[in-house]
């Protein structure tokens, strides 16, 4: 807690853009039982967090959100404690949402406690902090097993023949990433992560002469799938099996968009032409290159 009405988040995480802020803000907010907009997130700096490993692995939700979670409650819990020591009641008799402390039961009604009040019996010459000074918690987490996510892709495509031009009519995605946090921040990330495997399939590729000399300097060279190649994908986010392994029941979903990219086109391909994929990318020139072993008596 750094005031009565900002509760701070310290991470061992950084962000590359995911939203990691926003996710953060909103497991500690449900977690603590205060507003969102009380929660401010701070991350990327050792003076406030000397750990971390970064985001790689689908590890930030799993791992972070649920050290976060944990010492939310933790903070919630002592906030109970502290309330119900002034008060002079069981802890059990009070509940804590939306900032304030109320009697349980009783939260439509009027609080009996601020956040920042709670906060004042927890300084450092209350008699009620019981040699816990300031409303705070540090929490790790840690899993033994991974918290893999699953789902499906299907392609629709129609290829050129002559030109190995492919053109993806429709593409459908459906992932279940145990229980979603933020849908809207998981739908672009597999959206971008889609668009990443679209590219590396059918229009990324490193290509060298016979001295090892890359011939794939420049982006004129090595292309990237603008808004013509990526098409506009059908995705649904599922919720259909929390994970056991931690208690926010959540799992990875930093790679689910790009995992089955490669496959799926590679197999849509295939079917379309009536030809074995067994490499990528995808360019015309290599779609030719097949269709031309194929005709091979």
């Amino acid at each position: 807690m750094s005031g009565p009405d900002q509760v701070a988040v310290y991470l061992g995480i950084a962000t590359l853009g995911q939203g990691h802020e926003t996710v953060m803000a909103q497991i500690c907010a449900d977690g603590l039982g205060v507003p969102l907009e009380y929660v401010a997130v701070y991350h990327g700096n050792t003076d406030f967090m000397p750990f971390g490993g970064g985001t790689s692995a689908s590890r930030v939700t799993t791992l972070g959100g649920n050290a976060v979670y944990g010492a939310a409650r933790q903070v919630r819990a002592k906030i109970l404690r502290l309330s119900a020591g002034y008060l002079d009641v069981d802890p059990g008799a009070l509940a804590f949402a939306q900032g304030h402390v109320y009697r349980t039961g009783c939260q439509t009604g009027e609080p009996v406690l601020t956040l920042g009040q709670v906060l004042g019996l927890a300084g450092p010459a209350s008699r009620y902090n019981q040699g816990e000074v300031g409303l705070e918690a540090t929490y790790y987490f840690q899993s033994t097993h991974e918290c893999y996510p699953c789902g499906a892709h299907a392609v629709h495509v129609a290829v050129d023949p002559d030109t190995g031009k492919i053109d993806i009519l429709h593409y459908v995605i459906a992932e279940d990433v145990g229980h979603v946090i933020n849908p809207l921040l998981v739908t672009g990330q597999v959206v971008g992560a889609a668009a990443q495997g679209v590219g590396a399939t059918i229009l990324e590729e490193l290509v060298y002469n016979d001295d090892g000399q890359p011939l794939a300097g420049t982006l004129m060279d090595y292309l990237l799938p603008t808004s013509m190649e990526v098409p506009d994908f059908a995705i649904a986010i599922l919720d259909l099996a929390p994970s056991p392994r931690n208690p926010l029941g959540v799992k990875g979903a930093g790679e689910i968009g790009i995992v089955a990219t490669g496959a799926a086109l590679a197999n849509a391909v295939s079917n379309a032409l009536g030809v074995h994929v067994r490499e990528l990318p995808l360019s015309p020139n290599k779609i030719r290159e097949l269709l031309g072993r194929s005709l091979e008596p």
